[in-house]
């Protein structure tokens, strides 16, 4: 399989249902060797996964948009 590029884009990644989707799916692509990006307009790293909050020490780019 080749490797892709995969931007998520959402809203907010405190914690809740889908932020817990969009960052579990996000893990599990960038594991499989894809290059995955995520834009949000809000991450408060006292209020989020842990995955969102360590992702640029892991590999997966988190971007927030104000």
């Amino acid at each position: 399989m080749s490797k892709k590029r995969i931007l998520f884009i959402h809203p907010d990644l405190g914690i809740g249902g889908a932020e817990r989707l969009v960052v579990d799916a996000a893990v599990g692509l960038q594991q499989r060797g894809h290059t995955v990006t995520v834009y949000t307009s809000h991450c408060d790293q006292r209020h989020c996964f842990d995955e969102a909050r360590d992702g640029l020490d892991s590999g997966l780019l988190l971007f927030v948009i104000s």
